[in-house]
């Protein structure tokens, strides 16, 4: 097992690390989320437009298909940030202390639940002529945005937790697990379609 050593880097460029790599953690684990709940809303939609699932659509097959279809390319898209992207950046947070990490986490929670709430704001005029099931995507990512919010409280000190006992340094990436567990039960809670 690679330990991580403390940032070689002393000074503003430390802190421009911890917030960069508090930022990209946070960043992973919200294009995670984004990406299940998208794919399970596709499917969802599919399963409703099939009538496999009693869903109210009211929607051709055709219509319903192709937002299912859109819907699940959006979610993938979102996972396969999460798996191309630097997943390790929650590693990075571990060679901070855990009292900067859990900065960095709740700052980090902060400004992509910020930016996916005011995305979402600003991209609300561009579907509000489609099709219910691309409102409903759309409504995905605010309450996603929202949770980020919600995340910055309760998930990055639960991380902050897992930190502070030194379990992060024995099982690398274990502190990502709260922050996703919050992160999707929040979105849960908050997505009211």
């Amino acid at each position: 097992m690679r330990t991580m050593t403390a940032p070689t880097v002393v000074g503003w460029r430390r802190y421009l690390e911890l917030a960069l790599a508090g930022l990209r953690a946070m960043l992973d684990v919200a294009m995670m989320v984004v990406g299940v709940a998208l794919v399970g809303l596709a499917a969802t939609v599919v399963l409703g437009g099939l009538g496999i699932i009693d869903r109210e659509l009211n929607l051709s097959t055709a219509a319903t298909l192709g937002s299912g279809l859109v819907i699940a390319v959006v979610g993938a898209f979102g996972l396969g940030i999460t798996s191309e992207g630097s997943m390790r950046a929650a590693y990075r947070l571990v060679a901070f202390e855990p009292v900067e990490a859990l900065v960095a986490r709740v700052g980090g929670a902060i400004v992509v639940g910020l930016f996916l709430v005011i995305g979402a704001g600003r991209a609300e005029p561009l579907v509000a002529e489609l099709t219910m099931p691309l409102r409903e995507a759309l409504e995905v990512v605010r309450a996603v945005g929202q949770a980020g919010l919600v995340t910055a409280f309760v998930g990055a000190p639960a991380a902050w937790l897992i930190d502070w006992r030194g379990w992060s340094r024995r099982w690398p990436g274990l502190e990502t697990v709260p922050v996703f567990v919050v992160w999707v039960i929040a979105t849960m809670l908050l997505f009211t379609p």
